[in-house]
C-alpha cells in the first residue's frame, strides 16, 4: 500500500503514509526505505547498472585526479620552509650566480645553482652510467637539507683545482654500496677520476624535476665552463628572507640585472632575471590542465 502512495505520489497517500510511519522507531523507518529502495532498484535492473555505474566512475576519477592534484600542486614540496623557495625562469651563468649572491643579500639569505651531467661509475663489475648533479657549494644551501651520513660541500672546497670530492645519493648508496661498508672518506671511479665520498644525502631529499645519482663541484670538474660568464647552462636556486615578498625580491633582481648588463653587457646585455616561486615553476605548464580536468571528473560525478 505504501509502495503504491509513493508511486501516485498524492498529496493524501503522502500524508497518511506519514500518519502510519511516524509511530515508528526511526531505525524501522530507516529499514523500510532502505528495503523499498532495494526492491525498487531490482524491479528496474538497467537504471540501477547506469546509476552504479556512472557512481562509480565519477568517484573513482575524482579519487583519483584529487591524488595528483593533491601531490603536484596542493602539497607544499619537501624542504624546510619550501615557501621561501624560489627560481628563475631562465638559466645563469655560475659567474652570475655569485655576482648576484653578493649584491642580494638583503632580500636572499641562499642562492645556489646546478647542471645536469652524465658520468660513469666503473667501481662494479661493468661501467654503469650515472646522472650527476654539476653544483656549486650555495646549492645545497639553499634547500637546508643536510647530508645523512658525513656531509655536504664546503665553500672552501668548492674552487677551482680544489679535491675531487662526491656527495652521493641515497638510491646510488644503497644500490651500489652495502649499507655496513664504510664508504666515507673511500674513493670511487667517475668518468676516469678518483672522487672521495664525504657525504650521503638522506633518502627524502630531490631536486626539482631531476634525479641524480651523485653531486659534484662544477668548478672542480668543469672549470672551464664555470669561469665563462657567457655560457648561460645552470639552473639557479634561491631562499627569500624571512619577510621579504616576492615583489621585493623582482624589484631588487631588476635593479641587479640593470647593473650586470652595464658591467658585461657583451654576455648579460639581454638578462631578465624573471623571479616565480619554485612549486609554481615546476607546475607551471600542468597546473591549467590538471585543474580543468579536476573540474571536468567533478561535473560527470554531479
Amino acid at each position: 500500500r505504501r509502495e503504491a502512495m509513493i508511486r501516485f505520489g498524492s498529496v493524501e497517500s503522502a500524508k497518511e503514509l506519514h500518519r502510519d510511519t511516524r509511530g515508528l522507531p526511526q531505525f524501522e523507518t530507516l529499514l523500510q526505505d532502505i528495503r523499498y529502495s532495494l526492491r525498487t532498484l531490482a524491479s528496474n535492473p538497467g537504471f540501477t547498472a547506469v546509476a552504479v555505474c556512472t557512481l562509480a566512475l565519477g568517484i573513482g576519477a575524482n579519487t583519483a585526479i584529487f591524488t595528483v592534484v593533491n601531490a603536484v600542486i596542493l602539497l607544499p614540496l619537501p624542504y624546510r620552509e619550501p615557501q621561501q623557495l624560489v627560481t628563475w625562469r631562465q638559466n645563469e651563468s655560475l659567474p652570475d650566480v655569485v655576482d648576484i649572491r653578493a649584491q642580494s643579500r638583503q632580500f636572499f639569505s641562499a642562492g645556489g645553482a646546478m647542471n645536469p651531467e652524465a658520468m660513469d661509475y666503473t667501481g662494479g663489475d661493468e661501467p654503469v652510467g650515472v646522472h650527476a648533479g654539476y653544483v656549486d657549494a650555495g646549492f645545497f644551501q639553499v634547500f637546508g637539507i643536510p647530508a645523512m651520513l658525513g656531509r655536504v660541500l664546503t665553500t672552501e672546497e668548492d674552487r677551482q683545482g680544489g679535491p675531487r670530492l662526491v656527495v652521493l645519493a641515497y638510491n646510488f648508496w644503497r644500490k651500489h654500496f652495502s649499507e655496513n661498508s664504510p664508504i666515507l672518506g673511500k674513493s670511487i671511479t667517475l668518468s676516469g677520476h678518483q672522487y672521495i665520498v664525504i657525504g650521503i644525502m638522506p633518502k627524502t631529499f630531490a631536486v626539482p624535476e631531476y634525479d641524480f645519482d651523485v653531486f659534484v663541484s662544477l668548478r672542480v670538474v668543469y672549470p672551464e665552463a664555470a669561469a665563462y660568464r657567457g655560457v648561460h647552462f645552470m639552473r639557479s636556486y634561491w631562499r627569500l628572507r624571512p619577510g621579504v615578498t616576492l615583489i621585493q625580491a623582482r624589484s631588487g633582481m631588476t635593479a641587479i640585472d640593470a647593473r650586470l648588463a652595464a658591467m658585461y653587457p657583451n654576455e648579460d646585455k639581454h638578462r631578465r632575471s624573471v623571479v616565480v616561486p619554485l612549486q609554481e615553476w615546476m607546475t607551471g605548464n600542468v597546473r591549467p590542465s590538471l585543474w580543468l580536468l579536476f573540474g571536468a571528473v567533478c561535473l560527470v560525478l554531479l
